[in-house]
């Protein structure tokens, strides 16, 4: 599996085929995160949660700062604290 991106997505491939997608925007050097999306076969398997590290890696390597904006990404923030030196105040 291996991490694509476009302006407004992150995509976990596995091979050709997109396994799960993050969906945000950028403005004003926040990164809202809107959408965790995993495709049904592959939930409970911590897609979501590697799909989310990499967000986090794509926001420190670019300076940005996150808000989570969609349940999951709130969740993931909630319970890993140790990140929470990116979110917005």
């Amino acid at each position: 599996m291996k991490f694509s991106y476009d302006q407004e997505n992150i995509y976990l491939m596995n091979n050709d085929y997109t396994i799960a997608r993050s969906n945000f925007t950028i403005k004003d050097n926040i990164l809202s995160i809107n959408h965790i999306i995993v495709e049904e076969q592959y939930r409970g398997k911590g897609i979501a949660k590697q799909l989310m590290l990499e967000v986090i890696k794509y926001s420190e390597n670019n300076n940005l700062l996150i808000n989570p904006i969609c349940e999951y990404a709130k969740m993931f923030f909630k319970h890993n604290s140790k990140y929470n030196h990116l979110l917005i105040d």
